[in-house]
């Protein structure tokens, strides 16, 4: 303190030292008396590093509203309801071409043989598509 009263002229601040506290107060790394002050640089950084925190935070927070309404809109839909819906569509149709084969023999009278090579062929087709059904449920976040 009375390094300050030193500096001061009747108890106000010369006009050295009020520049010398302008520039601190801009964010100058310089005290009072031209010094350089290690906690405002300490406290600068910090400032810096705490808005820089706060703004990601910020910015995770407007992506999960815009998610929310999104979702509210319909635009998006939740995975495991999509992979329900596309099991559910995969069996009828896995149902209905097995079925296929015995529909073929009796209505066309195809030969047994040829209704066998039919039906192989479709259940083929059939375990390829679950494979690849597999491969993209499989992507899934865990």
């Amino acid at each position: 303190m009375a390094a300050l009263q030193a500096v001061t002229t009747r108890g106000r601040p010369s006009n050295a030292t009020k520049a010398a506290m302008e520039q601190a107060a801009k964010g100058g790394k310089h005290d009072a008396f031209g010094g350089v002050d290690e906690a405002l640089v300490a406290n600068k950084s910090t400032a810096i590093d705490f808005n820089k925190s706060r703004a990601a935070v910020e910015a995770v927070k407007a992506k999960q509203a815009e998610l929310l309404y999104r979702v509210t809109l319909g635009k998006y839909v939740d995975r495991e309801a999509i992979q329900r819906a596309s099991a559910l569509v995969m069996a009828q149709f896995a149902q209905g071409m097995r079925s296929m084969q015995d529909d073929m023999e009796r209505k066309l009278a195809l030969t047994p043989e040829l209704a066998e090579a039919i039906g192989k062929y479709v259940d083929d087709q059939l375990d390829q598509l679950a494979s690849e059904f597999e491969l993209m449920l499989g992507a899934k976040d865990e």
